[in-house]
């Protein structure tokens, strides 16, 4: 099954500084490992080393998610009712 990220095109359009958000480029280095796509070497030895299984970097990934999704809901809302 190919991953549905159509949510992560709301993120970017409403996340007030996705380019700056250390939790997008985190979110990044973990799809990517689980997807089995290149991953740096230095990120390699970052995953080894705080996860212990492909469910405990799932679980990491959907509160990164969730936060940056909030964050972005929150700032859709504040434009839409300003």
């Amino acid at each position: 099954m190919e991953a549905d990220l159509s949510y992560w095109r709301f993120i970017e359009e409403w996340h007030p500084k996705y380019w700056s958000d250390d939790r997008v480029l985190l979110c990044d280095i973990l799809f990517r490992h689980l997807e089995k796509e290149d991953v740096d070497e230095d990120d390699k030895k970052w995953i080894a080393k705080d996860f212990n299984s492909n469910e405990e970097i799932v679980h990491e990934l959907k509160r990164l998610e969730k936060d940056l999704y909030s964050k972005s809901l929150d700032n859709y809302y504040e434009r839409l009712l300003a």
